[in-house]
């Protein structure tokens, strides 16, 4: 998306990230859902959604205050970076 020129780029790139959100959001609250006992399964979604809802706001915040400091290239690259640093730690750690 920190390349994106065209309204039809910003368009599709929106398209895949909804599709990617729609198909990975239940698959936590399904693993929630496995490992809580059945009396205990609301509140563990509800903890999970809420400790996640305060870190997406955390976030979030932190990105538009990277994006209006800097512009939206850094903060695209920093996160790639970011991700990337951090799959090739897990791949380091399956490794071991």
């Amino acid at each position: 998306m920190g390349l994106a020129e065209g309204w039809w780029q910003f368009g599709a790139l929106f398209l895949f990230y909804g599709l990617y959100a729609a198909l990975t959001e239940g698959v936590a609250k399904a693993w929630i859902s496995n490992l809580v006992p059945g009396g205990e399964r609301a509140t563990a979604i509800g903890t999970y959604e809420g400790l996640r809802s305060v870190a997406t706001l955390l976030a979030s915040s932190l990105a538009g205050l990277v994006w209006f400091q800097f512009g939206p290239p850094v903060l695209f690259a920093a996160t790639a970076l970011l991700v990337a640093g951090t799959a090739l730690y897990f791949m380091w750690k399956v490794l071991e």
